[in-house]
């Protein structure tokens, strides 16, 4: 079980780290560039398989370095996948993220901005899966060749932040009186969009089979969450997972907030260790 927690505030009103109760709160200083929020982050871990990973990368804002990182990576199969993101995404974010912020009080050039992040963030989650692909197709020493993983991931640019994740290791914000979802969880069990989508591509879905090989044979209950077949990945899209073949995709659902001025957000991201076992609402 992997969970990070990273409260937004606006500049100049510092957070009371005493009131997060994960480990490793660490206040960032006050930021070079004006009119930028200030973040605090801490974050927790709970080994069972060592397959969860975290990345945090969180910035004093300067130009050319704007872009706050928050990662959580589920792995399963082993953590090949889940490392070779937190190894590979920031380089490649920082090659595709734009550069600066821009004139918040131009709506014009803020919604040009979003999607160019938008776009970034999206471009290299497809990066990341084709690099994977390509290093376990030529062999390469050390690849875990059916392993794959989750990816939730946060960057907050400035009052922007942007939220892409494929799986199920799911994210939400608290405002203090109400809290809601960010992500999409492509947990096969729960999102009806892609059961369709697999369907309509001809994809077998099925929960395991009691005798616990393969799915479960048709009007048998079977056993667990429902799964696809080949590979039983019970989420749809992921980075890796080349033996359930090219139907599970690890093109992100991508949302964005402008964060506000007038108080501190948090969000929370967890795999499903988490979340599996209580609920945000």
């Amino acid at each position: 079980m992997a969970v990070a927690q990273a409260p937004l505030q606006a500049a100049r009103q510092p957070l009371d780290v005493g009131e997060l109760n994960a480990g490793q709160a660490q206040p960032q200083q006050a930021s070079p560039l004006i009119d930028i929020p200030i973040l605090v982050h801490a974050y927790e871990q709970k080994a069972l398989k060592s397959e969860d990973v975290i990345y945090v990368r969180r910035v004093e804002a300067s130009y050319g370095n704007v872009h706050s990182i928050f990662m959580v990576c589920d792995g399963h199969q082993g953590a090949g996948a889940a490392n070779h993101c937190v190894e590979n995404m920031p380089g490649l974010l920082g090659q595709l993220l734009p550069r600066g912020v821009p004139d918040w009080s131009d709506t014009g050039n803020v919604v040009e901005y979003a999607e160019q992040v938008r776009r970034a963030v999206s471009t290299a989650a497809v990066l990341l899966d084709n690099e994977w692909t390509r290093m376990v197709e030529s062999g390469a020493a050390n690849v875990q060749e059916t392993a794959g993983t989750t990816m939730t991931l946060a960057v907050v640019s400035g009052w922007l932040l942007t939220v892409a994740n494929t799986g199920d290791s799911n994210a939400i914000i608290d405002c203090g009186d109400n809290v809601q979802e960010i992500t999409f969880s492509h947990r096969i069990q729960v999102n009806k969009n892609e059961q369709n989508r697999l369907r309509q591509a001809g994809a077998q879905l099925a929960p395991l089979g009691f005798h616990l090989q393969g799915p479960a044979k048709p009007q048998e209950m079977g056993v667990g969450p429902l799964r696809m077949w080949p590979g039983g990945l019970c989420v749809s899209r992921s980075i890796g997972d080349l033996d359930a073949g090219p139907l599970i995709v690890p093109l992100p659902h991508v949302r964005q907030v402008l964060l506000t001025r007038q108080r501190a957000l948090r969000l929370i991201m967890a795999s499903d260790g988490l979340w599996d076992l209580m609920s945000f609402r």
